[in-house]
């Protein structure tokens, strides 16, 4: 089922996604690519915080999988959490091997928007 629901993310086709995703962990409850599976399809759907929710699941199960660190930051990024998403960030780069999801914007592209928001930041903080 993960792998279908994998599939259903890449088309966009979110809503199947999910149902399969569902589907993938009540068969395996400690799939930690189920986890990560339905975390970006949470994540495409505006979702953040379950998103986030079961990157930490997938995590807590494989300390390694890539994809949810990458995944977990976009959400941090969305929600503004800035500081949580330059951890994940980091996190992810160290990860030499991995790969972008298709579709995804390139480590590099974030790391100019974190820089580009922390400035921000700074500037807000210096007007108040």
């Amino acid at each position: 089922h993960n792998q279908i629901a994998w599939m259903y993310f890449l088309s966009k086709n979110y809503q199947q996604g999910l149902i399969h995703a569902d589907k993938a962990l009540t068969c395996d409850g400690k799939n930690s690519n189920a986890y990560d599976t339905r975390g970006a399809i949470l994540y495409r759907l505006g979702k953040y915080d379950q998103a986030i929710k079961d990157f930490e699941s997938a995590l807590e199960i494989d300390s390694v999988c890539s994809n949810s660190y990458y995944f977990r930051e976009l959400c941090y990024m969305k929600k503004h959490e800035n500081a949580k998403a330059c951890s994940d960030l980091e996190t992810v780069q160290k990860h030499k091997d991995y790969e972008i999801p298709a579709g995804e914007r390139p480590i590099e592209i974030l790391v100019e928007e974190m820089k580009r928001w922390e400035e921000e930041e700074r500037e807000g903080e210096k007007k108040e």
